[in-house]
């Protein structure tokens, strides 16, 4: 024998009532509504596993977020509890996201500061100096193919067709030029 359980007797057409009252009058029914649906909140939130301070969060940031949110309430298109529930999800979703993002490591190489206005900045400059020259003896084809594959990140397909020769010339071509790039930084060395 299953039991189904419901909202007490009249507690729905309240939630609504008191959604669409709080979106065109504010501040009384906002009050109302979150005398009826805070305990509902706080107790969805330690079912969920949150700690008391926790729930308490998620409570003040659910009525937050709804009394933004009311406005968009449309009885018609879902109910009431639907409309509230999918708020605390949602609201849950992105507070799971930003535990997870990983924090950024204060050693992280691209945080150091610019190489160029360091000690051996000179020989950088003079690197970056020759590494320019050699882009600007290649030919415009080539420079087209080197732009496209290092700088667009574009696959050599989209290339042959933007510079409007065959596949194979084009993987050639980027080979013969990664050569030389090699020679000229061996060369740097």
């Amino acid at each position: 024998m299953s039991q189904t359980l419901s909202a007490p007797s009249g507690f729905v057409e309240t939630l609504e009532q008191l959604l669409n009252e709080a979106a065109r009058d504010g501040r009384e029914p906002f009050i109302k509504l979150f005398w009826l649906i805070a305990p509902r909140i706080k107790s969805y939130a330690a079912v969920m596993g949150a700690s008391n301070e926790e729930a308490n969060n998620l409570v003040i940031e659910i009525m937050l977020t709804l009394k933004r949110e009311a406005i968009r309430f449309d009885p018609d298109r879902m109910a009431a509890g639907t409309f509230l529930f999918r708020l605390m999800r949602n609201w849950r979703i992105a507070l799971r996201r930003n535990e997870f993002r990983p924090m950024p490591e204060p050693e992280d190489p691209s945080f150091a500061p610019d190489p160029l206005g360091e000690p051996g900045a000179p020989t950088l400059r003079k690197a970056a100096s020759e590494l320019s020259t050699f882009i600007t003896s290649l030919s415009e084809t080539e420079k087209r193919l080197i732009r496209g594959a290092f700088c667009l990140d574009l696959t050599h397909t989209a290339i042959a067709r933007e510079v409007n020769l065959p596949l194979e010339h084009v993987k050639q071509d980027l080979r013969s030029i990664v050569k030389r790039l090699q020679v000229f930084f061996r060369e740097l060395d």
